[in-house]
């Protein structure tokens, strides 16, 4: 598997690509934006959320050990 340690791919597209099981520690994702893309059974810890517009489809989504979806 491919190691991609302190790289600087600021600006870099991504489309088509299969991350699935991808691991990402230490990322700045500042500004990033996701369409039409998979994150089911996505884990995040320790993130930083700021400023952050979701749409889609959210079942079984939980925040701080609340359940915040669907609605």
């Amino acid at each position: 598997m491919p190691d991609l340690s302190h790289e600087d791919l600021r600006g870099v597209r991504f489309e088509g690509v299969e991350m699935t099981e991808a691991r990402f520690r230490k990322v700045d994702l500042a500004r990033a934006r996701f369409e039409q893309v998979n994150m089911s059974g996505v884990v995040m810890r320790g993130a930083e959320l700021f400023d952050v517009d979701i749409s889609g489809e959210i079942w079984n989504l939980t925040i701080n050990g609340v359940d915040v979806g669907p609605w």
